[in-house]
């Protein structure tokens, strides 16, 4: 089910689409009910979440999601701070009649700032920074404004932290421009369940790739996952295609791991009222962006590369003798300890970074070309695709000494060839635009 389409001299990216079929998971007859979309959320108390909430529910820091429709009109966003940054596309709900993907975006708002329903608020979704703001952008899932052009509109939009559930192409510059911003990139890594690649967008150096796991914390294989890969005789820092990441981070995929291409173990809004479920690493990216904006409101001292280090080092125990490593990078994203651990300061980010030029813990011998922002940098929006230019080095850093507690503590795919893609690069000290050869992209699902 293939929502592949070219377009002339870009590359068009796509919605993920979660599945809506039913499974036995939460034994579920009909449609899901807010107890029920509650009961599904095991990451609140299984990756501490609720903990980190005592802490902080994200006051302070704006995330944005780029997606391809939204509908705010559920109880669970009622006191939520959600609304619309930028609107590409001025879809309307009859642009969706029949497409299961048509909840999607409203899935992913409502995991990241839903404020529960019921009595009490214990019902319902709950997202894990439900205290921040959420600016929705709207994008194609066909022709016309791509994901790149959202995560454009974001970064000029002066958010903290860019929520993507959706697979985008190879393109350097659109990262290259949010990190410029001091945003932190949050992309998925796809739902082919391919343990030796994730999607073009996830693996660009910087981005805070999501793969996903069960409430075990064992990887759903399901869900993409691979290491980095690039020739090892080559250090140019301008990568090209078979230059990228690997899976960074594992996030909430499903309450079981499973092949079946039949999931409900996640349950959210859907349009209209009432709720859906789906599983898939749409709603991981969606739950550890919400966990970055938890980690960005307990720490505002610390700049976008910082953010991404407390992310990865406080992470739960993979059982992997080296990190990053298949199937789970760094491990499982660890909200309380993210928020208060001590974790010592870094200079720049250790995924590497589009806007630095280094390429991180995945090729160490490949150095930043410049300092990374300071902490909320807002640069002037700039034509989109222009070079950066440079921003002043960061103050002296500050310490990251951990906050005092209260109360303790998938859809088919296929490839697509794409025209010419810019890249940032150093040459004589300038950063000058470049164009790459032609590239592909994939869409975050289930088959080739």
């Amino acid at each position: 089910m293939s929502r592949a389409r070219a377009a002339l001299g870009v590359v068009v990216c796509l919605a993920a689409a979660l599945l809506v079929a039913p499974s036995s998971a939460l034994a579920v007859t009909g449609d899901p009910s807010a107890a029920q979309a509650r009961a599904s959320q095991w990451w609140l108390d299984g990756l501490g979440v609720s903990k980190a909430q005592e802490v902080t529910r994200g006051e302070g820091v704006t995330v944005c999601v780029v997606d391809a429709f939204f509908d705010t009109s559920h109880p669970d966003f009622v006191g939520a701070d959600v609304s619309v940054g930028a609107d590409l596309t001025h879809a309307t709900l009859s642009d969706f009649v029949g497409d299961p993907q048509k909840d999607h975006g409203t899935a992913m708002a409502a995991l990241i700032v839903g404020q529960g329903s019921g009595p009490g608020r214990l019902e319902g979704t709950l997202g894990t920074a439900p205290k921040s703001k959420v600016r929705w952008v709207t994008v194609s899932v066909g022709k016309g404004p791509s994901t790149l052009d959202g995560i454009k509109e974001c970064a000029d939009l002066g958010a903290n932290v860019i929520s993507v559930s959706m697979s985008g192409s190879w393109q350097p510059a659109a990262v290259a421009y949010a990190q410029a911003r001091d945003a932190v990139v949050v992309v998925a890594t796809g739902n082919d369940g391919s343990s030796q690649e994730i999607n073009d967008l996830a693996g660009l150096w910087g981005v805070l790739s999501v793969t996903g796991v069960d409430a075990s914390l064992t990887r759903d294989p399901r869900a993409n996952t691979g290491p980095a890969t690039f020739p090892l005789s080559k250090i140019d820092p301008a990568p090209d295609e078979t230059d990228r990441g690997g899976a960074a981070v594992a996030g909430p995929f499903s309450r079981v791991a499973s092949t079946s291409a039949a999931c409900q173990d996640i349950v959210t809004p859907k349009i209209g009222g009432g709720y859906r479920g789906a599983c898939g690493t749409s709603d991981a990216t969606a739950i550890v962006a919400g966990i970055v904006a938890l980690v960005r409101s307990a720490h505002p001292e610390l700049n976008a590369a910082n953010v991404v280090n407390r992310i990865i080092k406080t992470t739960k125990p993979s059982g992997a003798t080296s990190l990053p490593s298949v199937p789970l990078g760094f491990g499982v994203v660890d909200a309380l300890a993210a928020v208060t651990a001590q974790v010592p300061l870094v200079d720049h980010n250790p995924l590497g970074s589009c806007y630095t030029g280094g390429r991180g813990v995945w090729d160490e011998r490949v150095k930043p070309s410049r300092p990374e922002p300071p902490v909320n940098t807002r640069l002037a929006p700039a034509p989109w695709k222009d070079p950066i230019p440079d921003v002043p080095v960061a103050a002296p850093a500050v310490s990251s000494a951990a906050p005092s507690t209260a109360g303790g503590s998938v859809v088919a795919s296929g490839p697509v060839s794409g025209g010419g893609v810019p890249w940032l690069v150093w040459v004589g000290g300038v950063l000058v635009l470049v164009l790459g050869v032609g590239v592909g992209v994939r869409v975050a699902g289930k088959g080739r």
